[in-house]
């Protein structure tokens, strides 16, 4: 009997993938890939999620099965009822994509679960079932992307938290950073405190980057000038990877961490931006802390709808489904 397929669908701040996921590999013919973004609108949001979940569903093999949905989101969430209220995407709060995935799905295949849970969350079952944390019992995954997020294994077991965003390593705050054109909004840390995803991500570092007087466009011109020896380039990536290595030295003295490992599009500015965080992770005073490893991801693109399609097999994700 052919085995099943899993929906895996992941929902950030720029774009929505979906994708059929048997095996841990992605069938490519599957995924497709819809726009989010900061200013789209809740309807713009809820069609482009309908849309990458259809376009999925319609590349099913005939004779196939569909037994299961898997459902990662940036967050905040609230795992309990399926709801999401992304920071980057402001015109959902506390909406509840589960269902609507649920009820896209379910037109076609009634009655089949959708689990559910946060991005950063997914990233880190992936990882560590397919990925360079295999066999790490101490593990957290971050992605350095539009946001921050990040998921957290301890004692090889993954960590949810009474709302499920356990991980949310971007909204923690670090120091000695200042954001381009406005006050810090951490007014009770002190001037100087911020979180890491304004600091770190991919557009708080672009910004930084203007401000100092680069011209570029994107993060792929980053990347080029950061090659290339420009300057500024190069003091924007090690600013990035200061406030990411500050913000996991913390959770390492925190949770006595084995490992991080470090994807999303902004990590791969340069093949030298994990060496650079590791360089703050070395540079605090506690030994067990200066031992945690801080390595790249391994599975990409995948990574995001591997874990979605896994969170099935984990507690939190499986008491928390349609």
């Amino acid at each position: 009997m052919t085995q099943p397929w899993t929906l895996a669908v992941d929902l950030g701040g720029t774009k929505v993938d979906a994708a059929l996921v048997r095996n841990g590999a992605v069938n490519s013919r599957s995924r497709s890939r819809q726009p989010t973004g900061a200013s789209a609108t809740s309807d713009q949001l809820a069609a482009s999620v309908v849309a990458a979940v259809t376009a999925a569903l319609a590349e099913l093999p005939v004779g196939d099965t569909l037994d299961s949905v898997g459902v990662a989101t940036a967050g905040p969430i609230t795992i309990a009822t399926g709801s999401t209220s992304p920071v980057n995407l402001p015109a959902w709060r506390d909406f509840g994509v589960r269902s609507l995935v649920a009820r896209a799905v379910h037109e076609v295949h009634p009655g089949v679960p959708v689990h559910f849970g946060l991005d950063g969350t997914a990233i880190t079952v992936a990882e560590h079932r397919y990925g360079a944390g295999a066999g790490i019992p101490n593990l957290m995954c971050i992605v350095v992307s539009t946001g921050i997020g990040g998921g957290i294994l301890v004692d090889g077991q993954l960590l949810h938290g009474s709302t499920g965003n356990a991980g949310h390593l971007g909204q923690t705050y670090v120091s000695g950073f200042e954001l381009p054109g406005r006050p810090s909004t951490a007014v009770t840390f002190g001037p100087r405190a911020v979180t890491v995803e304004e600091v770190a991500a991919g557009p708080g570092s672009l910004a930084w980057a203007r401000q100092q007087g680069w011209m570029g466009d994107d993060g792929l011109a980053l990347a080029a000038d950061y090659a290339a020896g420009n300057a500024v380039a190069i003091a924007a990536v090690r600013r990035s990877a200061a406030a990411v290595g500050q913000a996991i030295a913390g959770a390492a003295a925190l949770l006595n961490l084995d490992a991080v490992l470090v994807g999303g599009g902004f990590s791969r500015v340069t093949p030298q931006y994990t060496r650079l965080v590791q360089e703050t992770v070395d540079a605090h005073p506690l030994p067990f802390v200066r031992a945690t490893r801080v390595l790249p991801s391994v599975l990409g693109d995948d990574g995001p709808l591997l874990g979605a399609a896994a969170l099935r097999h984990y507690s939190g994700a499986a008491a928390h489904q349609l």
